[in-house]
């Protein structure tokens, strides 16, 4: 099952014995938050320990270099190992994708040219946009559940 909270715009994706937690830091930034047990969680305590840095913005204090990005960009102050480095039209492999929206589907998508799960009941995919306005570039991040087998797929497309 896959919720989203509108008002601390939080997703929490569950199967039957699991949770994955994440939320939009700032509008801008899909930051993980919990993956275990699935129970009555209170994510709060996560959300507080997201926001912690010496460079403030606006009214709580956030860094990208201490947020768990759920996909990390290229020269945007995150220094871990990046999830993506594309070269654009300025030749510094820099990016920034920004949140853009989401969609909840029923089903699982085709990954063409890979193994995937087919079949199976209560199968829900959310789809997360981020777009880079300097590469002009959409990535999409994909979150399959399977709510009866405690299996959560994750996987990611650049749309250039």
């Amino acid at each position: 099952m896959i919720q989203f909270n509108e008002n601390n715009q939080t997703f929490i994706l569950s199967t039957e014995n699991t949770c994955y937690a994440f939320k939009i830091a700032h509008n801008k930034y899909p930051v993980h938050l919990y993956y275990g047990k699935r129970e009555d969680l209170d994510i709060t305590y996560c959300e507080e320990a997201t926001n912690f840095s010496v460079i403030p913005s606006g009214e709580e204090i956030f860094s990208l270099d201490a947020a768990m990005l759920e996909f990390s960009g290229f020269g945007i102050g995150d220094y871990r190992t990046t999830s993506i480095k594309i070269t654009g039209k300025c030749n510094n492999g820099d990016s920034c994708f920004i949140y853009c929206g989401y969609k909840i589907m029923d089903g699982n998508i085709r990954i063409d040219g890979l193994p995937y799960a087919k079949n199976g009941s209560g199968i829900e995919t959310l789809e997360i946009k981020l777009y880079d306005k300097i590469l002009s570039c959409n990535l999409y991040l994909y979150y399959t559940v399977y709510p009866n087998c405690d299996v959560i797929v994750r996987s990611a497309k650049v749309e250039n």
